[in-house]
This record gives structure tokens, sequence and C-alpha cells, in this order.
């Protein structure tokens, strides 16, 4: 297969998805330490206090869901 065509491949693979609306695409979340609720989208800095970084669970990680969900 040409490179050309894996590529092809993998676009109409990613066609029928989007990005997860709840990390914003990053896979990761912020959560709150004491209460472990939803905080906001994206890595969570180094020096931040009681903020834990956690995988998405709407999208396991991996940043877009099934453009179906």
């Amino acid at each position: 297969m040409s490179p050309e065509n894996k590529i092809q491949d993998h676009y109409d693979q990613m066609a029928d998805v989007s990005e997860c609306p709840k990390c914003k695409g990053f896979g990761e979340i912020a959560i709150s330490v004491t209460t472990a609720k939803f905080l906001f989208a994206g890595p969570v800095p180094e020096d931040a206090r009681g903020i834990a970084a956690a995988t998405c669970y709407v999208c396991k990680g991996c940043g877009y869901v099934d453009g179906d969900a």
C-alpha cells in the first residue's frame, strides 16, 4: 500500500469522529482532589494545588468521540 493510500485510509476512518466535548481533544481532564468533580479540560499545571489529572471518562483518553455519540 502506498503512503498516499495509507493517509487516505486514516482520513476516511477519522471522518466520522469529532473532538471530545468534555476534554476538548486533550484526553485529560482536571478534577478536584477533595470532591473528585470535573474542573476543566486539558492538562493540569505542575504547581496546581488541590487539582489532579485524570483520563477523560467520555473518550477514554483518546480525545475524540464517535460522530454518532
